[in-house]
């Protein structure tokens, strides 16, 4: 700020403004400013570098080394943070001439340069008027804020901007801090920290623009935006940083194999911000047993047990995490349960005419997936050929296969007992079935019921109705595979 005015003598009035925060003047007159090694230096040393700068001839006597004395005792006392003009960094010189020296100050501080001018010039209260002169003019508005910074969420690996708006700033100046570090970010225009992430813009207004690239997750916190005043002035806002979903593949189980009523405990670790909640479901959406009584669809917590695993719960588990940040994120768990091959036979007793084909038929469950095949009544194993024809075709659940074995052409020394054979690493089972030769089919109405004898159709009876029954009340183990600890009941398809 530079002016003339004319004195009441035609004085020329001459004006300027100090920055108490920098030592530098604002306005000077001829381009100078004061040198920064005057910061609170001896009155002398002010009084040649303003006589030097701003060009008052030396003839002004005591009357400028005592106006310049006022003007510096004033400013130093600021600077060096004696307190009685510190509430106000900004002081307005007004050097007049060799009649006196005037003050430009805000009107609340008036009365101190009076006092203190007064003091220092030894003169009375009545002479005051003639040798200080306080002219009271507007003052310079405080900077303040003028929106909040607020709180702000972002996806890590976005860009976000943190606002910071102030007016009447004025000389002062602009910082962003990350509080909760206790870090200086930026000043003004210029970027301290050492991240390269980190930016600084001004709209060449009111507002500070604080840029942060590719946001992380240590990137959240209490933002501060501060004005250097004498007592500083601050504003937080709180950058939320969420993070999608990630299962530590490290920290969690894999695939697990175990036998057969022994207990699983399967574990699932999850990073994200906000902390993940972890859930267990199936992948063919069956119920999880967590033990023999008590089951559910969907299982919440990082670790799922199973008391006493059945091969009922052989199969594919999902361990589920989620946080409401997009995307949802899951891992495959199988689990497979190893047992000893078990089968159960739809009929134990089958009757043929000759000459004709007959299908024998079989049912396994073994894990792993058993080897299976068909034999004789000598234990000669039977191989596929234009008598005979095998088959095992897998089932679902995975563990269970159905075997057949057809005769073509049945001739009579084709009837007798055969057997299915099924056998893997845990153990091995096998079950017979006897093939009788039966009458032809008869062409009149109903069959006659003398053709057979009493004994024979209650057998075939039982037989025909356990087909349609339980099927594990035709199934058959060895006493090998008693003896493992298995559960030995077959499972109800």
């Amino acid at each position: 700020m530079e002016g003339r005015s004319e004195g009441s003598s035609g004085e020329h009035f001459r004006w300027m403004l100090i920055d108490a925060l920098t030592d530098k003047s604002l306005s000077d007159p001829n381009g100078r400013a004061c040198a920064d090694k005057h910061r609170c230096g001896p009155f002398r040393e002010w009084e040649d570098d303003l006589e030097s700068s701003y060009g008052l001839p030396k003839e002004t006597g005591d009357s400028v080394g005592v106006s310049v004395r006022c003007g510096c005792v004033s400013y130093a006392d600021r600077a060096c943070a004696t307190g009685f003009v510190k509430l106000q960094p900004k002081i307005l010189v007004l050097v007049k001439g060799s009649k006196g020296t005037s003050f430009n100050i805000v009107p609340r501080m008036a009365t101190i340069f009076v006092v203190l001018c007064l003091l220092l010039l030894d003169t009375r209260p009545t002479v005051a008027a003639n040798n200080v002169t306080v002219v009271s003019v507007t003052s310079v508005p405080d900077p303040e804020f003028i929106d909040e910074i607020g709180n702000i969420t972002v996806p890590a690996g976005r860009t976000v901007k943190l606002a910071c708006s102030v007016k009447d700033l004025g000389p002062y100046k602009v910082a962003w801090m990350l509080f909760d570090k206790s870090a200086i970010l930026t000043v003004q225009s210029h970027v301290i920290t050492r991240n390269p992430r980190i930016s600084v813009t001004h709209d060449k207004h009111r507002t500070w623009f604080l840029h942060i690239k590719d946001v992380r997750e240590d990137d959240k916190g209490k933002y501060m935006c501060q004005i250097n005043t004498a007592t500083a002035k601050t504003q937080y806002g709180y950058l939320h940083v969420v993070v999608p979903p990630n299962i530590e593949d490290y920290q969690s189980s894999s695939d697990v194999i175990v036998r057969e009523g022994a207990n699983v405990s399967l574990t699932c670790k999850a990073t994200g911000s906000p902390k993940p909640a972890i859930s267990w479901k199936r992948d063919d959406s069956s119920k999880i047993s967590i033990n023999k009584t008590y089951s559910v669809l969907e299982w919440k917590g990082e670790t799922l047990e199973i008391t006493r695993i059945s091969r009922l719960d052989m199969g594919v588990y999902l361990c589920i995490a989620t946080n409401g940040v997009p995307p949802t994120v899951s891992k495959q768990i199988k689990v497979s349960v190893d047992f000893p091959p078990m089968l159960w036979i739809p009929h134990q007793l089958v009757g043929a005419p000759s000459d004709h084909t007959v299908t024998l038929e079989c049912h396994t469950e073994a894990h792993p997936t058993s080897l299976n095949y068909w034999t004789r009544e000598d234990g000669l194993m039977i191989q596929g050929s234009k008598k005979y024809k095998t088959t095992s075709t897998p089932e679902k659940p995975s563990y269970k296969t159905h075997m057949t074995l057809t005769i073509y052409d049945l001739q009579e020394e084709d009837y007798g007992s055969y057997k299915c054979v099924a056998k893997n690493p845990r153990g091995e089972t096998d079950g017979t079935i006897r093939l009788y030769m039966s009458s032809p089919p008869s062409t009149s109405p109903s069959p006659s019921t003398t053709e057979m004898p009493k004994k024979d159709w209650e057998l075939m009876a039982e037989m025909n109705n356990s087909i349609y029954g339980n099927p594990s009340s035709l199934t058959i183990h060895n006493e090998k595979n008693m003896k493992s600890g298995c559960d030995p009941n077959p499972t109800n398809d």
